[in-house]
């Protein structure tokens, strides 16, 4: 994907890098709690490599003149860490870092929410809650092919029998995205197709039920449902 960056647009490259930034989040949290010497080679492999990916993405926007602000190619692994250990602590409002998942209690003060708010409030609060509006199809494509790359990634660093399989979903979903950006309608729904049809041959690993499900989201606003 990372030669067809300079294909896509600035609104697509933001919205996989925030995934990307979000998965990163999430390993850099994973390998604080493993520390320097018992981090797993796996965990490590997949921190490199989702970083490289956002470097990729924040290299294609700078030349457009778009500025980021994570850390730079080169970067040591311990301040990788860091870094997105931080960013996801500390962003409590949303966005690319944040954990959408977490239950724990967040001290806050002389703030405003903005968002689905559960919890006990010790104190006064000013909440604001919206209803997050549907997420669009393009948005469905682009995570299911970053869940894709992820997966992808993580049975090559493995030798997993799964690569083939999903390194062609990868490739499926990338033709997929490149053909939705250009309004050729028919043919993104072909490469959603062989996607699914890529995934069915392992369609019993747990790892990839996210994209299963993903992918049959695609297919039901596309058109009629394949199996």
């Amino acid at each position: 994907m990372r030669d067809t960056y300079q294909y896509l647009d600035v609104g697509t490259l933001e919205n996989i890098r925030a995934i990307q930034r979000n998965n990163l989040s999430y390993l850099a949290v994973q390998a604080e709690k493993f520390g320097d010497l018992f981090l797993p080679f796996y965990i490590q492999n997949q921190i490199e490599d989702t970083k490289q990916n956002i470097d990729s993405i924040n290299e294609e926007l700078a030349r457009r003149g778009i500025a980021s602000n994570d850390p730079p190619p080169g970067t040591m692994l311990r301040d990788i860490v860091k870094y997105y250990v931080d960013a996801r602590t500390i962003n409590i409002e949303g966005g690319d870092y944040a954990d959408t998942l977490n239950k724990s209690s967040i001290p806050i003060s002389d703030s405003t929410l903005n968002g689905i708010i559960a919890g006990v409030n010790h104190g006064s609060m000013k909440a604001q809650q919206d209803i997050e509006p549907p997420i669009s199809q393009a948005n469905v494509l682009r995570r299911a092919y970053a869940e894709a790359q992820q997966q992808a990634r993580l049975a090559r660093n493995q030798n997993l029998p799964t690569a083939r399989a999903l390194v062609n979903a990868e490739f499926s979903l990338e033709m997929a995205i490149q053909a939705e950006t250009t309004a050729r309608a028919n043919e993104c729904q072909a490469a959603i197709v062989q996607a699914r049809q890529d995934i069915a041959l392992i369609s019993d690993q747990s790892s990839v039920q996210e994209l299963l499900r993903l992918l049959a989201k695609l297919l039901e606003e596309t058109g009629p449902r394949h199996h």
